[in-house]
């Protein structure tokens, strides 16, 4: 059995104001992450030019180059175009422009200021998915393993799968579960989500939410904070007590009166992110979007490392 090699994380910081820098590395430090900070685009470019990046956190607001042009460069880069971006923005006039990047590739947004347990808790699923990536490209994969008809496609490359196949392969399917005690809500989320190509499960209660979770995969949950019974905080702290939902990506549903002291004790609990009702329906797109990506190739890389394991045994069982 080959020992697990470690994978190196790097992180991007991209923001021209020192405070901000030495906030985000503070907050992200002892993860274990290999940090870069940049003030400027051309700064972030001579990085990107000699490292390969798990995540980058950038400014909207950068000087100069500012952090769409940026962005925008990033994405031409054969190198760098799958790279995540999470854009960090205070104004809400910048949006419409955060949204249409969406459509470029991995994009996510946080709102100034930024919240710590908001960042780590990004931060982290998109290095999560980067470690299990390139410990899958280490190591190529025998076609018997693979099967008749998939040829020597390599495993960086399974990562992003062709829009047919992922229509057609019913293991990578993306179920989202709603969760709202109000019926109109439900099918307010519904109508917004439709024609998505996602498989929606709605729920209205915390206990029978918790209930679906535990026998369905699901690529995320957008939940109502406040429900009767277990409310949004209660299910949160059980959904992260069960190794089977613990990576389930949370976005609370909340409204601006809430208690946000509250909302940080949910990001502590393990939510990723929260949405401000009533809700911008394209706000609630853009974010299950980049959660149903991740969800994809997520369960398409531990396919990977499933068929190296099984690899490994063979290996073992001949010697």
């Amino acid at each position: 059995m080959r020992a697990r090699e470690e994978v190196v994380v790097n992180v991007l910081v991209v923001d021209d104001r020192p405070s901000n820098l030495s906030s985000l590395h503070a907050v992200l430090r002892k993860s274990g992450y290999n940090l870069f900070l940049a003030r400027s685009g051309n700064e972030a470019i001579a990085h990107l030019l000699r490292q390969e990046f798990a995540v980058i956190l950038l400014d909207v607001a950068v000087p100069g180059m500012d952090g769409f042009e940026l962005a925008s460069l990033i994405k031409e880069r054969d190198k760098s175009r799958r790279v995540p971006i999470i854009f960090m923005t205070a104004s809400v006039y910048e949006m419409d422009r955060v949204f249409r990047m969406y459509e470029e590739g991995p994009v996510d947004y946080l709102r100034k200021p930024v919240d710590a347990h908001q960042v780590r808790h990004r931060v982290a699923v998109f290095a999560e998915l980067f470690r299990l990536r390139k410990r899958t490209e280490r190591r190529p994969i025998s076609s018997r393993l693979l099967g008749a008809g998939e040829g020597p496609r390599s495993a960086a490359a399974a990562c992003v799968l062709p829009e047919e196949e992922r229509a057609n392969d019913s293991e990578t399917s993306v179920k989202i579960l709603l969760v709202d005690d109000r019926a109109a809500n439900l099918v307010s989320l519904g109508a917004v989500l439709a024609g998505a190509d996602y498989q929606l499960t709605m729920a209205r209660s915390g206990e029978d939410a918790l209930k679906l979770a535990l026998r369905t995969d699901f690529a995320a949950i957008l939940l109502d904070v406040v429900m009767p019974g277990l409310d949004g905080f209660d299910v949160v702290a059980y959904l992260k007590l069960v190794e089977r939902t613990s990576r389930i990506p949370v976005l609370l549903l909340t409204a601006v009166a809430t208690d946000m002291a509250q909302i940080c004790r949910a990001y502590s609990a393990g939510a990723v992110d929260y949405l401000i009702e009533p809700l911008d329906p394209e706000a609630v797109r853009k974010k299950v979007a980049v959660f149903a990506e991740l969800h994809r190739q997520r369960l398409e890389l531990q396919r990977r490392v499933h068929l190296l394991q099984e690899e490994d045994d063979a290996s073992v069982a001949v010697v």
